[in-house]
């Protein structure tokens, strides 16, 4: 598929999912060059995005990052080094591989193809199977590398949890347990009652934390199965709103089903139920006492969109970007001080991802914030 990038200011995004089809950007002054290209790579099943010179390529990869980038050398204005170094100095986009196609062939030429960030050099006239061969090299060193480090991040936050807390929740509510007892003779009803809240909520957010330690630990070691089965939204989320009756009578919220009966996806049940947990769990954390969250569904093409909104006190957007990385330990603390670790959306993210969907988020501080998650809907859907 070949596409057209424009450059939006906003910062740049990867392309979601292991199956989708490696997005190659072509960069060349050339028209039939461009055209050529793009017929050999769209052919093999790859996505293209053409440029046809440096300063539209510089512009283009900053809403879209490529898998690679298939990089002309003599273009007027900015050349391909000049586009390469640009690319290398950006830590966004450093990362993308870049293989120059260029009719230069002395070795100084190569030479400093390489000195620039080049990660090979094809010398035109090309042959086609020799292209596609370096081309699939590259990318799949790419989402090698990516995945790599996907990997190590898992495992430091993962070892960060445990150390850190996992512990601190642990210790938190033995200390208070051994200070109530402590001092049980002298302690009044009504101190006690307060003590047990404290300890019934740790217990809360320890579970919680146990829940999604596991399941995200079963996720990356790929023990998880998936199994597809068509789930009614409003059913789910009926579920899902029985299990936080303590939560929602002790803040006083007002939490409203407008789920559409008809709309049933096709994903695994417990997946899904995790995902719809932990976004409801998060709006009731950020809700304000006698705030309002609200479950709602549409359809659009073939997936099931499903939102979940509270009008607690939403989210900056200099933090929006950080909520599903793994490797960014960012978590705070709710209206009532409760705890999280910031895993839960992680987790979120990855069984969506799992089952074909995905997630976003919307958010306006003192306002409140929306996530919004989709699904392929079943078949029962599509042919009524």
């Amino acid at each position: 598929m070949t596409r057209t990038l424009q450059s939006t200011g906003t910062g740049t995004s990867e392309r979601i999912g292991e199956n989708a089809p490696p997005l190659i950007l072509i960069v060349d002054d050339n028209l039939p060059n461009l055209q050529v290209l793009g017929q050999i790579l769209e052919s093999e099943g790859f996505d293209i995005a053409l440029a046809n010179n440096g300063e539209q390529a510089c512009k283009m990869v900053l809403t879209t990052l490529p898998d690679l980038v298939l990089l002309d050398i003599m273009m007027p204005g900015m050349n391909g080094y000049d586009v390469c170094d640009n690319l290398r100095d950006n830590p966004d986009t450093r990362e993308i591989p870049v293989i120059f196609l260029t009719a230069k062939t002395q070795p100084d030429d190569i030479l400093s193809g390489f000195q620039h960030g080049g990660v090979d050099y094809i010398v035109k006239p090309f042959q086609s199977a020799e292209l596609l061969a370096r081309v699939r090299t590259h990318v799949e060193l790419k989402r090698s590398r990516q995945k790599l480090k996907e990997l190590i991040a898992s495992k430091d936050r993962f070892f960060s949890i445990l150390s850190h807390d996992l512990k601190s929740a642990i210790s938190g509510i033995i200390t208070l347990v051994e200070a109530t007892l402590n001092d049980l003779d002298h302690n009044s009803t009504e101190n006690l009652s307060e003590d047990l809240t404290i300890v019934a909520k740790s217990g809360r957010h320890l579970y919680r934390l146990l829940e999604n330690l596991l399941d995200w630990a079963t996720v990356q070691s790929g023990a998880m199965p998936c199994r597809p089965a068509e789930i009614v939204v409003s059913e789910l989320a009926t579920v899902v709103l029985d299990l936080f009756q303590g939560h929602i009578a002790s803040k006083q919220l007002a939490l409203v089903n407008e789920t559409c009966p008809d709309h049933t996806v096709l994903a695994d049940y417990d997946m899904t139920l995790t995902v719809m947990r932990n976004l409801v769990s998060n709006a009731i954390k950020f809700s304000q006492p006698g705030g309002r969250i609200t479950i709602s569904s549409n359809r659009n093409a073939n997936s099931i969109y499903v939102s979940v909104s509270d009008n607690g006190v939403g989210i900056p957007s200099d933090d929006l970007s950080k909520l599903f990385q793994v490797d960014t330990n960012f978590s705070t603390p709710g209206t009532q001080k409760e705890k999280g670790t910031g895993l839960g959306l992680v987790l979120c993210r990855e069984l969506l991802l799992k089952n074909g969907g995905d997630i976003r988020v919307e958010s306006t501080p003192g306002e409140g914030t929306t996530f919004t998650f989709h699904l392929p809907q079943a078949e029962v859907e599509k042919n009524q």
